[in-house]
């Protein structure tokens, strides 16, 4: 339930077994206790001997009473907000009557003993629970329908209210009282209270959950008829008034329905007219359910007639549509500005629906503005709407016409923030007012056109209409998830929402709470199609009191950070992920992991930065042992006997390494939670999506290993080493085991270098951008166009790797005479991929720039007498950020693919900021590979070489090439795998 409120409940229920009785619960907040654990306490009622509670109860129970909101403001002031408890009974249907016309009588006495401690000074109202059929949500008008000549008095005095007797509008669109006899005419439905008097009647509606009234009111009903009524007509609450006195019931029903149109739930109602007019003589009973004690909510009225313009604001909304009008062809656009004819007040009208509010604490505030709303609504716009929707949607049928402004559209995320009022009204914040300690918010997301409540930073070009979808094709399903990091959420943090193609999606909204004692708070959210994150944002907000002044910029912004699709219209396009993970920095120097696939949705709090530096230091120089022997190759690529045991000892220490972060990072807590590791473990050729939202801190993905492991005692030889296939269970009689080993060899102990995530599965890293949001390049296409490649390496190795290049494919080198910088921003000769394979200079050189920097040829090459190499002669970060700057990001095909084979330029550290690999993204790359050690020609050759080949040659994606590479160097002995790393879309490939 998408209000606070709403979750303010507890559900107790009698269990009977044969030798005890216990107690199950339930809460709004997801606690649950269904069976009886190892601790609890036990009371003796006068039916019932040890009767069992959890301890865990008495907590959860605490928990609600004191849960927030409260309180709620009311025309009599500040009124305490009861929580709802519904009482059940698992019992057989003779002893459930007896006992539910116990409980009646003694007003749930028996629950009042066994919580007597929790309970006491408390503000709570007790409900027979019954399970109720899920309904509609609660439309107006509001009807009312009266049987009996009571309750058609009743009726009388009901409609000489001041303020419906003398509004037509409220008459026929708010409040509406039907004189029912008996309920026999089936003509009339959708009736939301019955009042009646005649429990024996047998209304039509007994056994058809669509037309039964979400409340029946019971009057003069004595004990005996009570739980007759609550076993023959199921499909409503019930409310049950028996009073000796006229007055009495007329007082009590006054000030129900009068709570009722002031939007409480049903308990509050009951409660709040015991209070104003004292209790009845028995009862009153109330039967409901969760769902149905909140089924005639006045606010809810108002969000359902707020959906349905909606509808019409996300399909029939111009916008700017004579900025769109000019990027159309001229009789496209002549057309859409006919359909769109006397629209011009629509966006004000959507703008002012979408603010429309009501404080339904009192009729003429709340219940009486909404129904003129709706009259003027029905009377004037929705006609006016309609002949356009049904224009709009004849073009829209027209297939061309479609592409054309589909080809045009374009449509932005939108953020919105709420407040939560004191009387528990969400209206809009203010965004240059500070959030306030304790503060309640709900945050609305959705996709269509900004609004001008909007929170996101950034420029906006335009406006662009929002459109109906053509009758045969349908829009995406989209995931919008939070991260709550700073805030407390409150509601679910997955939710599922509907992006037609050319239209505005429904909100997705989410709940939060500000902890005390910040100065800001951050969250994260992210647009999903399934696992695959298409745009991230950062919502960062001050936290104040109301003695803060209003600000002169916003103290609350939300911005994008990472984004692979710009206008949502490449979904089609975009690949399959199984597992996404986020990184992020906090504000208390901790960082977070946000972690999704298809069933669950984790926040990991609390990694420490030393943490993630330690990892990658770590993973460094296990590369480097494991590459260099005291200035010595240890595995050289062309050697004739690979060394198997010097690899099988590097294979260990890399599985220890692996594992012990797998395990720090993935402390599973709970069920789903693993299950969703065991689904990865299992599995091979999954593709895992790593979103850098902090770009300074990587970590060695490729080398976690998740296979069991449980390292051998001190002393004891080592595991043997499972190339991917069974071994000889007789020649390792020491390391036998029940199932714990690998797929390959289930009951023996092994290090198996399938275990590692770079060796099974595919990777691919996304960075966050301060350039415009772009769609993730799919493929590049290479016709007509050159592999530039820039060395600055001249051993062996390097040069038969020119001479493959040179033979296989369509090469263009950079020589001395050339400047990089202008091939690639000139569309003409910008290559389909750039290769840059030479050292990464990183110290202080007189003439040279003064940051690390990439000679793009060989220093040899340069004429003699022709001076110091000029500064453009370098790739570095300052030039190529200066560029993006003068002339900006690339535009036009093609959008090289980018490998920078060098050293340590995927490692991007807090001292590091300047990396190309950031630079070239910024600039367009469509995918950047880089290295995460110090490399030695000969793997760089190779690498190049093979995964070359799988891109031009056999037509691989980059991610299945550099998957295969990693394998290729373990199944050759060597351990040199996992030291490149793909930034960007790891299904791109080269057409």
């Amino acid at each position: 339930m998408n209000k606070p409120e709403k979750n303010k409940w507890v559900k107790l229920c009698f269990i009977f077994r044969k030798r005890y009785v216990f107690v199950s619960y339930e809460d709004g907040m997801g606690n649950k206790v269904k069976t009886p654990g190892k601790e609890y306490r036990t009371v003796d009622l006068s039916l019932f001997a040890s009767v069992r509670i959890d301890l865990r109860i008495d907590t959860y129970l605490a928990q609600m009473l004191d849960a927030e909101p409260r309180q709620r403001m009311t025309p009599y002031g500040i009124k305490d907000l009861p929580l709802a408890i519904f009482a059940d009974q698992e019992l057989d249907a003779p002893l459930k009557s007896l006992v539910t016309q116990l409980w009646s009588v003694y007003n749930f006495r028996f629950w009042t003993e066994i919580f007597e401690a929790t309970l006491k000074d408390k503000s709570y109202q007790f409900i027979h629970h019954r399970d109720i059929a899920k309904r509609p949500a609660f439309e107006l008008p509001f009807r009312i329908a009266l049987a009996g000549p009571d309750a058609r008095n009743i009726r009388s005095q009901i409609e000489e209210w001041n303020w419906l007797r003398n509004d037509p509008g409220t008459q026929e669109y708010g409040l509406q009282t039907i004189d029912y006899d008996y309920f026999q005419d089936p003509e009339h439905q959708g009736v939301d209270i019955l009042i009646a008097e005649e429990p024996n009647s047998d209304f039509y509606f007994r056994d058809d959950a669509a037309q039964a009234p979400r409340l029946i009111i019971l009057l003069d009903a004595y004990f005996s008829e009570w739980v007759d009524w609550s076993q023959r007509y199921p499909n409503s609450s019930l409310l049950l008034v028996h009073d000796r006195f006229h007055d009495g019931k007329r007082l009590f029903l006054k000030e129900f329905l009068y709570s009722i149109i002031h939007d409480y739930p049903l308990h509050e109602a009951v409660e709040f007219a015991i209070k104003r007019t004292g209790p009845p003589n028995y009862g009153p009973i109330l039967y409901s359910s969760v769902e149905a004690n909140q089924a005639l909510r006045m606010v809810d009225g108002l969000d359902n007639f707020k959906l349905e313009v909606d509808q019409y604001a996300r399909t029939v909304n111009p916008g700017n549509l004579d900025r769109f009008i000019q990027k159309l062809p001229p009789a496209a656009g002549a057309q859409l500005g006919a359909a769109f004819k006397d629209s011009g007040h629509f966006g004000q009208y959507f703008h002012q629906m979408k603010n429309f509010g009501g404080d339904f604490g009192r009729e003429t505030s709340g219940l009486v503005p909404l129904s003129n709303e709706i009259q003027f609504f029905r009377t004037s716009q929705q006609l006016q709407l309609e002949q356009s929707a049904a224009e709009l949607k004849t073009l829209i049928n027209t297939p061309d016409l479609f592409d054309t402004f589909r080809q045009a559209q374009e449509r932005v995320v939108d953020a919105t923030l709420d407040q939560l009022s004191d009387t528990l009204r969400y209206t809009s914040a203010d965004r240059y007012q500070p959030l306030f300690p304790g503060g309640r918010y709900r945050l609305n997301i959705d996709i269509g056109q900004p609004s001008q409540e909007s929170l996101i930073t950034g420029k906006v070009d335009s406006i662009d209409p929002l459109l109906p979808d053509p009758d045969d094709k349908d829009g995406h399903e989209l995931e919008v998830v939070l991260f709550s990091k700073d805030f407390i959420l409150t509601s679910k943090q997955r939710k599922k929402i509907r992006l037609p193609l050319l239209g505005g999606s429904n909100t997705a909204r989410f709940l939060l709470e500000v902890p005390e004692g910040l100065e800001t708070a951050q969250l994260r959210f992210g647009i999903f199609r399934k696992n695959y994150l298409l745009q991230a944002f950062l919502l960062e907000a001050t936290v104040g009191t109301y003695q803060d002044r209003q600000q002169k910029e916003p103290a609350i912004t939300v911005r994008m950070d990472i984004a692979t699709s710009a206008r949502y219209t490449n979904l089609d396009e975009v690949g399959e992920r199984d597992l996404y993970i986020g990184i992020n920095a906090g504000n208390d120097g901790t960082h977070s992991l946000f972690i999704k696939d298809d069933t669950v949705v984790r926040e990991v709090h609390g990694l420490n930065e030393s943490v993630l530096k330690d990892a990658q230091q770590t993973f460094s120089e296990l590369l480097k042992a494991a590459y260099f022997d005291a200035g010595y190759l240890r595995f050289p690529l062309d050697a004739a006997v690979p060394d198997q045991e010097a690899f099988f000892d590097q294979v260990r220490k890399f599985a220890r390494i692996g594992h012990s972060y797998y395990e720090r990072l993935f402390s599973a807590n709970d069920k789903e939670f693993k299950d969703a590791l065991k689904k990865v473990r299992k599995n091979s050729n999954l593709s895992f999506q790593i979103a850098r939202h902090e770009v300074n801190y990587s970590f060695p993905w490729p080398l976690i290993y998740d296979y069991y492991l449980v390292p051998p005692a001190a002393g004891d030889p080592d595991y043997p080493v499972c190339m991917g296939a069974p071994l000889d269970p007789d020649l390792y009689p020491g390391f036998h085991c029940d199932g714990e080993g690998c797929p390959h060899n289930p009951n023996l102990y092994t290090y198996c270098i399938e275990g590692f995530w770079g060796f099974r599965h595919r990777i691919e890293q996304l960075l966050t951008t301060a350039a415009k949001a772009t769609d993730t390049a799919q493929s590049v296409d290479s016709s007509g166009k050159n592999v530039l490649y820039a060395n600055n390496f001249s051993d062996p190795h390097s040069q038969a790797l020119l001479a493959s290049l040179r033979a296989d494919l369509p090469l263009q080198e950079v020589t001395h005479d050339c400047n990089l910088l202008e091939l690639l921003w000139s569309e003409a000769s910008r290559p389909s991929s750039l290769v840059v394979f030479g050292h990464l200079e990183t110290g202080t050189i007189a003439g040279e720039p003064d940051e690390p920097r990439i000679l793009t040829f060989l220093r040899d090459s340069w004429p003699p007498g022709s001076g110091n190499l000029p500064l453009s002669k370098w790739l570095y970060h300052r030039l190529l950020i200066n560029k993006i700057m003068l002339d900006d990001p690339w535009d036009g095909a093609p959008l090289p693919l980018v490998f920078l084979i060098s050293c340590y330029n995927a490692t991007m550290t807090v001292n590091s900021l300047n990396s190309l690999i950031e630079d070239f993204h910024t600039a367009g790359a469509s995918a950047i590979v880089g290295t995460e050690c110090d490399i030695t020609p000969d793997l760089g050759a190779v690498f190049i070489r093979e995964v070359l080949q799988s891109l031009y040659r056999d037509g691989k994606d980059i991610g299945e090439a550099i998957q295969n590479f990693n394998q290729n160097r373990f199944r050759s002995y060597n351990p040199l795998a996992f030291v490149f790393t793909c930034f960007g879309n790891s299904n791109l490939k080269i057409n």
